[in-house]
């Protein structure tokens, strides 16, 4: 039950920070394309890479099992956006299918090489903690 209220927390903070985000591009005038979701689903990637590296491939986790699931499945869970990716894609497609080709194909791209990063500085940050 702890677990489900950490999880449901950072859902929470993580939901209310990609909102924020999106605003910010919108804010902004860069509201022709979805780079709000573009660069929560990045950062979110990279988050997750970071976090898989230095807690699940450890003998003894650098993070209690609480914070990694308050991260990964809270945080990130309600920070990025695959649900909301499709829709602004389905919707660009409409008008626009060159703009939601862009979309699939840097988004993919970006989630990527964010996870991989992430994921590679999480291998040495794992290495300097011990």
């Amino acid at each position: 039950m702890k677990v489900s209220l950490w999880i449901g927390a950072g859902s929470a903070i993580g939901g209310t920070a990609r909102f924020g985000i999106d605003q910010l591009f919108i804010g902004m005038g860069l509201d022709w394309f979805p780079w709000g979701t573009l660069a929560v689903n990045a950062v979110g990637s990279w988050l997750i890479g970071l976090v898989a590296a230095i807690t699940m491939f450890a003998e003894r986790s650098a993070l209690p099992n609480h914070i990694q699931q308050f991260i990964i499945g809270g945080f990130c869970g309600g920070f990025t956006t695959f649900s909301i990716l499709s829709l602004e894609t389905l919707q660009l497609f409409e008008s626009y299918p060159h703009l939601a080709a862009a979309n699939i194909l840097v988004t993919l791209l970006v989630c990527l090489l964010s996870v991989w990063s992430g994921y590679l500085q999480g291998k040495r940050l794992k290495d300097v903690l011990g």
